[in-house]
């Protein structure tokens, strides 16, 4: 989903539910990192998750993937070499001491409070904004 159609489904849901917060669950699994885990009843999607505020993400989130052999075949038709570097000592951690049932999520503490604020940019509450043109502070 492109930012202006996220604006627009947060502000279809502030007229139907009078709400600036939503979650969005069940992402395709085309649409999620190789380590996102699959629905069990329904593997062409993930147990994944975004928080919206406003009609804008600050939250991503989902269960991962735990067996080593379904981490490598995702990997895999992800279109990613397991043997590169990074991504080999990954999967053998896996391998070797196993991995319990986890999940987590990250919140982008500039994007709630820009949203919060109303401001037009999430660049303006960053001390030392990320952009394309701009990698190092």
């Amino acid at each position: 989903m492109s930012t202006p159609q996220e604006k627009a489904l947060g502000a279809l849901i502030r007229n139907k539910y009078g709400t600036d917060f939503y979650v969005l669950d069940k992402f395709p699994e085309g649409a999620r990192p190789f380590y996102a885990l699959e629905d069990p009843e329904n593997p062409k999607v993930t147990n994944a998750f975004d928080f919206f505020m406003r009609g804008q993400e600050i939250l991503s989130g989902g269960q991962r993937i735990r067996d080593a052999r379904v981490l490598e075949a995702r990997i895999r038709k992800k279109g990613v070499d397991p043997d590169s570097p990074g991504i080999k000592e990954y999967i053998q951690v896996f391998r070797s001491v196993g991995v319990p049932p986890h999940g987590g999520g990250g919140i982008g503490l500039d994007r709630v409070v820009a949203w919060y604020l109303n401001l037009p940019s999430v660049h303006l509450t960053s001390y030392y904004p990320r952009t394309p043109k701009r990698l190092l502070p």
